[in-house]
């Protein structure tokens, strides 16, 4: 294949994860304002930031409905960082509201 037709198989695909991506962020706005929702009611009840257990429920219910099995373990790995970055968020909104506390 030319570089040119390279260039622009390379470009078709890009273009298709950037509209894929144009649709996630949106989401993870409002996932992340649910979180901090969450966190919220997490610091008036003095609760865990973690829950292993529900993390561990929500990993295998996502890897289970893929359609491509060999796309699970990334999934997962995904989802995994999504939850960090939640619990990153919470955490800041906790303490913000602890802060206010003071």
């Amino acid at each position: 294949m030319a570089e040119e037709e390279t260039n622009k198989e390379l470009k078709k695909w890009r273009d298709q994860i950037n509209a894929v991506d144009a649709q996630i962020v949106p989401l993870l706005e409002k996932r992340l304002a649910a979180a901090k929702q969450i966190a919220q009611i997490k610091h008036t009840h003095q609760l865990a930031l973690t829950n292993r257990g529900r993390e561990k429920e929500i990993l295998e219910t996502l890897a289970s409905s893929v359609n491509d099995e060999t796309l699970a373990p990334y999934i997962r790995e995904l989802y995994q960082d999504v939850f960090l970055v939640s619990k990153q968020y919470q955490a800041k909104v906790i303490k913000e509201l602890q802060d206010q506390e003071k």
